[in-house]
């Protein structure tokens, strides 16, 4: 869906999410969207609960956070636990 309305690197250059600045007030465009956010945090879900063994419900907000570590970091971080 997005590759669709702000091509491919949108990914790596937040600056074109933009381009979706015109389907913000299309009912189909936010259905559409709706549909694909809820399909990934069921995808989510499912995945968090195979690998940890908890249960997430999918209706919940989440607020996730990702922090590349560098090897340089992670040595640091085990040297001074």
């Amino acid at each position: 869906m997005y590759v669709f309305v702000t091509g491919e690197g949108w990914t790596v250059h937040l600056d074109q999410l933009v381009n979706l600045k015109p389907f913000a007030s299309d009912p189909s465009f936010q259905r559409q969207f709706m549909q694909v956010k809820a399909n990934n945090k069921m995808k989510l879900a499912q995945y968090l609960e195979q690998t940890t063994g908890v249960s997430i419900n999918p209706a919940s907000m989440f607020d996730i956070q990702v922090k590349k570590m560098i090897p340089y970091t992670d040595h640091f971080v085990l040297r001074n636990i």
